[in-house]
């Protein structure tokens, strides 16, 4: 058995090892553009108003400001340490929120976790909705015209949602060393669901981080 958890392990990795090292940056949402932000959220978030750090990027890399799976991830310290969160456009009903969609504007689709987070035994989601429409889906075009907010929201099972914060993006900044991770840098008592699922991100995560030549400390991705 511990033979072929290795092997799976390996079969895993070593894909999105080979493709960081071709691109010399993440195996995906390679490129992007980094803010300076400031989080207001409630629990489940936390609570108050917080320093931040968002990124927006391009899940495929795709040129010219060509439709692709669009993230937004973004970065407050709670307790000394980093929280992480990591989101792309994706489908807004009960089953299509698991699956990420291409969009051709960083302020026209709704961002979403892909999966459920865990805590208390209790599954939820998060999501980030665009305060406005930017007409581009340009890495470049970030620093001309890039949402000014998103608003945050969690549902459970039921797909209710509700108003939980704000993210406001204001300014852009040299950030091309920040790397987001949401499995090292996973709230205390929080869990991304499934379990297997997180093992594939875990693995994925890995291979990425190996292929670009970053050890797996802390806060990097």
């Amino acid at each position: 058995m511990e033979r072929l958890s290795r092997l799976a392990g390996s079969l895993i990795r070593e894909p999105f090892r080979r493709l960081a090292a071709l691109r010399h940056a993440a195996a995906l949402h390679p490129h992007g553009l980094t803010f300076k932000a400031e989080l207001v959220s409630v629990a489940p978030l936390p609570d108050g108003r917080y320093d931040a750090i968002a990124r927006l990027t391009k899940g495929a890399g795709t040129p010219n400001g060509r439709a692709d799976v669009l993230g937004l991830a973004f970065r407050v310290i709670r307790d000394g340490r980093p929280w992480d969160f990591l989101m792309s456009t994706a489908g807004q009903g009960r089953l299509t929120r698991w699956l990420p969609i291409p969009a051709g504007d960083w302020g026209g689709a709704c961002y979403g976790m892909l999966s459920p987070y865990e805590r208390h035994g209790r599954q939820f989601w998060l999501r980030a909705t665009p305060s406005a429409s930017v007409g581009h889906a340009s890495v470049d075009g970030l620093e001309r015209r890039a949402p000014a907010a998103f608003v945050l929201a969690t549902a459970d099972k039921s797909g209710d949602w509700l108003t939980i914060g704000h993210l406001k993006l204001l300014s852009a900044m040299d950030g091309t060393g920040d790397r987001f991770d949401p499995v090292l840098n996973c709230p205390p008592g929080w869990s991304l669901a499934p379990a297997w699922l997180r093992t594939i991100r875990e693995l994925a995560y890995q291979g990425s981080r190996r292929g670009r030549g970053h050890a797996p400390a802390k806060g990097s991705a």
